[in-house]
């Protein structure tokens, strides 16, 4: 044994007990007890201990790496196109939307957004957008019509008076637009005009005198009708037969939340709800309070919702309908609501116009 190796097995030695000076008492009985623990013991505990890094790692990443809240929209423009606006529609290149207080259509330039033309019409008017025509349904109280214009002239190209078959007058005119058929809707009937030839073509009973219709819409090519029972029952587009009544748990003025497809929604005084088409069950229901119409944008719903501060308009995403963005507009009060190329159009019941872009 050389004079070297006993010198620098001293000095091993000496870095050894100093090091287990400085682990102290607790992590020596650590050691010794680990020292006790046969070995598959310690390698279960090894196991489950990597077990749990992994959760917490994972619950980490779904965490960070997760869906994060939807930016919230930007308020471009603020401007008023009348004293009174209804509903509206994104079509041609333009924005239609309903003068209220002068019954008219006024046609509204989404880049200047002023308006470029204005129709004047009578009554009530509702709006629906065709493939080559904008239709009007007038209701002057005393009789009703489907005023088909023309958006290359600004002009009516034609006016059909809503009768029944029987000759009898048709007491609304709502317009829905299928195919190469414009169905026009009263309390219970509906009536489908040849867009072609201007005629009558179908009466269709949609709901029982003793119920009554809340709203309609048209999805897949098939007319929808919510009754003021709850049902939602479906129709042929083309025929008007019916083909199924779903039950459901909306009996507080239930409504079809429109110009929001693909997604088939329905809404009560505090719900809103996307329906399966196939069996009329929920998909998802969330809680949003004085829902108002919809339009899709950027791949969310954009909900105009009332509440006690106000107005809000609500993003929501379609798939499991998770609130992504909410935002506090004001004292709005929007009556419709359209998709403008990226923008959100919200028409005020007094004639002003809020325009986001989220």
């Amino acid at each position: 044994m050389t004079e070297d190796f006993v010198t620098r097995l001293g000095h091993a030695l000496r870095a050894a007990a100093e090091r287990e000076q400085r682990r102290g008492p607790l992590m020596r009985c650590a050691a010794a007890a680990r020292s006790s623990v046969p070995p598959v013991t310690r390698t279960a505990i090894g196991a489950v201990g990597a077990l749990a890094i992994a959760v917490v790692f994972a619950i980490y990443l779904a965490t960070a790496l997760g869906p994060e809240p939807a930016r919230p929209p930007d308020v471009i423009a603020n401007v008023t196109l009348a004293r009174g606006l209804g509903e509206s529609a994104a079509a041609f290149d333009s924005v239609w939307m309903v003068d209220t207080h002068d019954q008219a259509l006024l046609r509204v330039d989404p880049a200047m957004r002023r308006v470029i033309a204005r129709v004047p019409l009578r009554g009530r008017l509702s709006i629906a957008a065709g493939p080559d025509a904008l239709w009007v349904g007038e209701d002057t109280g005393r009789g009703a019509s489907l005023v088909r214009i023309d958006p290359r002239t600004n002009r009516p190209a034609a006016r059909i008076v809503l009768r029944t078959p029987a000759g009898r007058p048709f007491p609304a005119g709502t317009p829905v637009v299928i195919g190469d058929g414009v169905w026009a809707f009263s309390i219970n009937h509906a009536l489908r005009v040849d867009v072609r030839t201007g005629r009558v073509t179908r009466l269709a009973t949609l709901a029982p005198s003793t119920v009554g219709i809340r709203d309609v819409t048209a999805i897949d090519g098939d007319l929808w009708a919510l009754r003021s029972d709850g049902r939602l029952a479906r129709f042929d587009g083309a025929t008007g037969a019916r083909k199924r009544v779903f039950r459901t748990s909306f009996l507080d003025m239930p409504r079809v939340v429109g110009a929001a497809r693909p997604p088939l929604l329905v809404a009560d005084g505090g719900r809103l709800a996307r329906l399966d088409p196939a069996t009329g069950r929920a998909v998802w229901t969330v809680d949003v309070a004085h829902v108002g119409s919809a339009a899709m944008v950027n791949g969310l719903l954009w909900i105009a919702a009332l509440n006690d501060n106000g107005e809000r308009l609500v993003g929501i995403d379609p798939r499991d309908g998770r609130i992504a963005s909410s935002t506090h507009v004001g004292q709005h009060d929007s009556v419709s609501i359209a998709r403008v190329g990226r923008e959100v159009w919200l028409a005020g019941s007094g004639g002003d116009v809020l325009v986001l872009r989220p």
